[in-house]
């Protein structure tokens, strides 16, 4: 780990935070690097594009007819605005859920004027509340359209969590033992690797040209999705939003929690 920013007042050094970076082109080629490239850490919510890509490459979104703000929620931390719970709940409704079946656990909202509802209308916070709430949706449509149970839809040995655990290992090129597993804050599996790795399926997923004509169309449904709609990806003001629209189509970019950012 390298310094990375200092924060100063009055002319000295308050604090200083420290990180590593890794640039990595879909060839594998490291393009620079700070700090080690190599670190191991959990990409937390940055994993939620390549969790949905299993869904997408095997036609989840033209079974249940997903807009494209609908995909770009299923790969959010979104703030829960009301747009945001809108448009959960009609995806839940298109696919014939009920918000009951969402594992996540709720929080207040992260967008400033609805919780000023929440608290003044004292509404109790559900599942959907959740910043997480698009992919547990997404990923339980996927165990209904496959047959599959929901009631275990987050557990480790479960085929939809299994599928993604294979694409992130084929994504990021890297051995599915050697890639560590641990519980989000949102209660489902998530992924411990170098930083090579990450920006590798970064790399891949935006520019999937070596990748079998399926999964290189569902990486771009994904990409298109969260490019078009970035206020379903975070919200209007965030970090994550407002790059990708200064950028307009040519960036994608994804938060997960404790500093993570992934970028392609």
């Amino acid at each position: 780990m390298q310094p990375l920013l200092e924060l100063l007042r009055g002319g000295i050094v308050e604090a200083t935070h420290t990180g590593s970076i890794a640039v990595v082109d879909a060839s594998g080629k490291i393009l620079f690097a700070y700090g080690d490239p190599n670190k191991i850490a959990f990409l937390r919510s940055s994993a939620k594009p390549f969790q949905a890509l299993p869904f997408v490459e095997h036609g989840g979104v033209e079974h249940f007819h997903y807009a494209q703000k609908e995909l770009a929620i299923s790969c959010a931390s979104h703030e829960t605005s009301a747009m945001h719970l809108q448009t959960v709940r009609a995806l839940q409704q298109k696919i014939g859920i009920e918000e009951r079946a969402l594992q996540c656990g709720p929080h207040l909202p992260g967008d400033a004027a609805y919780l000023r509802v929440v608290i003044q209308q004292n509404i109790q916070p559900t599942a959907n509340f959740n910043n997480c709430s698009g992919k547990h949706t997404s990923m339980l449509a996927y165990a209904k359209m496959r047959g599959l149970p929901l009631e275990t839809y987050l557990n480790n040995d479960h085929p939809i969590q299994q599928e993604i655990l294979q694409t992130i290992s084929e994504m990021c090129k890297i051995e599915k033992d050697k890639i560590t597993l641990g519980v989000d804050g949102c209660s489902a599996p998530n992924f411990a690797m170098p930083l090579y790795h990450a920006a590798l399926g970064m790399a891949r997923l935006c520019d999937p040209q070596d990748l079998p004509a399926q999964r290189a169309d569902a990486c771009g449904k994904i990409t298109s999705a969260m490019t078009a709609h970035p206020e379903m990806v975070s919200n209007y003001g965030e970090f994550d939003c407002e790059l990708m629209k200064t950028a307009q189509g040519k960036i994608i970019t994804k938060r997960g929690a404790e500093g993570f950012q992934i970028i392609g």
